[in-house]
């Protein structure tokens, strides 16, 4: 992931041969990605481990998993519409 700031997107790279992109941000996504930019200010990632290191697809998967969980959502469910969606856009 690369925040476009002045653009206001950001780019996503993607895994397993799907393609990555340019998707634009929301206010309310933009502020809150700055806030956690201003938390690590040396850090060339925005989303990061407890060590301040990257963190792997694979944690980023069961962190999403964990907070979806949280929240009463089903991840995978959701994750097979977006994939869903993003076929019927190409």
């Amino acid at each position: 992931m690369h925040a476009l700031w002045a653009e206001r997107q950001i780019f996503i790279t993607r895994e397993k041969g799907s393609d990555s992109g340019v998707h634009p941000l929301r206010d309310d996504e933009l502020v809150l990605l700055k806030e956690l930019r201003e938390m690590l200010p040396d850090s060339k990632y925005i989303f990061v481990s407890e060590r301040g290191e990257v963190m792997s697809t694979d944690a980023v998967r069961k962190l999403l998993g964990r907070l979806a969980a949280q929240a009463g959502l089903d991840i995978k469910r959701l994750m097979k519409k977006v994939t869903y969606l993003e076929a019927l856009s190409s």
